[in-house]
């Protein structure tokens, strides 16, 4: 049995409901009940962000047109029509939110199954996330920091694409 699963809002895991972990009838699989909190609302006012965290992610968003492209045009996706696969799983860009953006824009350079085309910019990006999901006063700092994540993932993936400094 193959389960796929999409998350829609970002949370934080703040314990589990059980001590125990729960068996599946003998057949080898388990699975344990988490209690969750929700980050912040996805519908943040710009106005709470600052100009250069708004300038960051116009040109997020301008560089990931870019890497789309060499992405399609280089073959470089590992089964038909791939990008167009993980652009109806992810659902439209955000427009106003910053924070979003990045959180977007790194699902789509690190879609799974893997295009194979950027570094793993998942873990890096959810460690600078963790002060907005936690509630702490950084938001915008941290917001800053998912934007850093996400544009040095998108400039070093283009660079590896149009070979001009290749990872490996």
């Amino acid at each position: 049995v193959e389960v796929e699963l999409v998350g829609r809002r970002r949370y934080h895991i703040t314990g589990t409901s059980t001590d125990q972990r729960l068996e599946d009838n003998g057949a080898g699989g388990s699975f344990t009940i988490c209690k969750v909190e929700y980050a912040k609302s996805m519908q943040t006012d710009a106005s709470e962000y600052k100009n250069n965290e708004i300038q960051m992610a116009k040109d997020l968003m301008l560089m990931v047109g870019e890497w789309m492209e060499l992405v399609r045009d280089g073959g470089h996706e590992r089964e038909p029509a791939q990008l167009v696969a993980v652009l109806e799983d992810l659902g439209p860009p955000p427009s106003e939110d910053p924070l979003e953006c990045a959180l977007w824009v790194v699902a789509l350079v690190n879609p799974l199954p893997a295009l194979g085309v950027a570094k793993e910019l998942r873990p890096a990006i959810l460690a600078a996330a963790c002060s907005e999901v936690g509630g702490l006063s950084a938001g915008n700092r941290s917001t800053a920091a998912c934007l850093a994540v996400a544009l040095e993932g998108v400039r070093t993936s283009i660079n590896h694409l149009n070979g001009s400094e290749p990872m490996w």
